[in-house]
């Protein structure tokens, strides 16, 4: 679900410390004082310029992000075709009201769950650690010998077939009396293969070697959405169900053999439950406050085989987490055409993950090595909507992580070298790691008739300056979104 930032990749370029702080706070203090309220509906290049992501999307109300997270939210948005360039990818889709209370959305280029493919984290389907087995090494297909599996090293999975946007996703949202109904069906895959023959001339023996890589998304969620009234604004829940699936293999076959050596590295009932929760309260005429709490319960386990000649490998992976969110944020209304919202979150992920091998024919097992690993993300965000006019729109946002520190702890007794030999060795080692930094993101939107034209500023344009000035070169943007309301011209 976080995406993390790093998977959404938000706002990476534009600013990497707080040492530059104070001079982005007085810019900020300088922009609430001139600047005036807008409306609240928003593309992911909108909420961006206010410094949100599809995870926090929830600190805002109205917030386009937030339908990925709650497929109720949909509600609103109908007779809206729109498409997004955000940091190299592109998505888009279009909104469509079906019959009374009836809604329909079409998606494509939505973003996965990036770091269960795309990396090798501790959230990760290819993480492991120092103390694997040598020569199991899965984070690319080529293992310990790149010459023993020259073609596996050519498509390593390092470099080629990343999984980041959904192929489609399709959102029905209904209305139902006083609650809002929704529900979402995503799918994301990205595969390649390759295969080569090589025939040794003076000896008329054909080695040939076929490998592939393929993996996939698939995610179910439910939403509802139910105003109460008061001081209790309404209540927004949903449940989501992912399931991850990765097969990489590679296989050698030799005319004069009959060995086949092969290797393969597929999920083993990976998957993602989410349950989120939002309350939004009118505390009074000027505060909205929003409390949120999600819970996650998180599986990326795999195995992993390998066989040259006799030797016969079965590794598997078990890697469990859950991940805890609680946060609170704060919208406030200070005129009709002012806002302005802060907001924190405290994220808490644990990972662990248990290791066990078995050689075959001898079955000989190892003693199973054991990581636990866990991150606490503490971000606070403040944002700003603004008016200038009519047609031109303002935000801009300030994101610190107030705290982002964790551990990694490791316990192992044995091993298995890439013969299949179980060689005896004890590991036992913690280490920690803590980072933190800010940063700001400024956005533009410009409405004309029916069309709206939405950008994320590149920060590192008015730090650095033009080309001609600082020698840097820095795009103007670093995401561009187009909205058109067709419902305009069927009224």
């Amino acid at each position: 679900m976080l995406v993390k930032v790093e998977n959404m990749k938000i706002i990476r370029n534009l600013h990497k410390n707080l040492n530059k702080g104070r001079i982005y706070l007085k810019v900020f203090i300088l922009f609430l004082a001139v600047m005036i309220v807008p409306a609240r509906e928003a593309t992911i290049t909108r909420s961006a310029g206010m410094g949100l992501d599809t995870d926090l999307s929830w600190m805002v109300d109205d917030q386009y992000p937030f339908v990925f997270l709650n497929p109720a939210a949909m509600k609103g948005y109908e007779n809206n075709i729109y498409f997004e360039y955000f940091n190299t990818v592109q998505m888009g889709g279009i909104f469509l009201p079906l019959m009374s209370g009836l809604s329909l959305g079409v998606f494509s280029g939505t973003t996965v769950d990036f770091q269960a493919f795309n990396s090798t984290d501790f959230q990760s389907m290819y993480h492991t650690s120092g103390s694997d087995p040598a020569g199991i090494d899965f984070n690319n297909l080529s293992g310990a010998s790149t010459t023993y599996r020259p073609l596996a090293a050519r498509i390593d999975n390092a470099d080629a077939n990343i999984l980041e946007n959904r192929n489609l996703e399709i959102i029905l949202s209904y209305k139902m009396g006083r609650i809002q109904l929704g529900g979402a069906l995503s799918y994301a895959f990205a595969s390649e293969s390759q295969s080569d023959a090589t025939t040794t001339t003076s000896t008329g023996v054909t080695s040939s070697e076929e490998a592939g890589l393929f993996k996939s998304e698939f995610r179910l969620a439910l939403g509802a959405i139910l105003p109460v009234g008061g001081l209790i604004k309404e209540l927004a829940s949903s449940i989501s169900f992912t399931k991850f699936t990765l097969d990489n293999y590679y296989t050698r076959k030799i005319s004069t053999s009959t060995t086949e050596n092969t290797a393969r590295l597929e999920s083993n009932g990976a998957f993602d439950i989410d349950l989120l929760n939002r309350v939004s309260l009118n505390f009074s005429r000027t505060h909205n406050i929003h409390a949120f709490f999600g819970y996650s319960l998180l599986n990326r386990s795999t195995r992993a085989t390998d066989q040259i000649g006799t030797n016969d490998l079965q590794s598997d992976y078990d890697r469990n987490g859950h991940r805890i969110r609680a946060g609170l944020s704060d919208e406030l209304n200070l005129s009709q055409r002012l806002g302005l919202f802060y907001g924190l979150e405290l994220n808490y992920e644990i990972f662990s993950n248990d290791y066990q091998a078995v050689k075959r024919p001898t079955a000989s097992n190892s003693e199973p090595y054991q990581t636990s690993v866990y991150q606490l993300k503490w971000p606070l965000v403040l944002g700003l909507n603004a008016s200038v006019s009519e047609n031109l729109d303002l935000r801009m946002g300030i994101r610190h992580n107030i705290l982002n520190s964790g551990n990694n702890s490791e316990s192992n007794t044995q091993r298995i070298n890439n013969a299949g030999t179980v060689t005896s060795s004890t590991v036992s080692s913690r280490s920690s790691f803590l980072s933190s930094g800010s940063n700001i993101s400024m956005g533009v939107s410009y409405t004309i008739d029916a069309l709206r034209f939405d950008w994320l500023t590149n920060v590192n344009i008015l730090k650095d300056g033009p080309y001609f000035i600082s020698g840097k070169e820095n795009a103007w943007s670093t995401a561009f979104a187009v909205i058109f309301n067709y419902g305009k011209y069927m009224r």
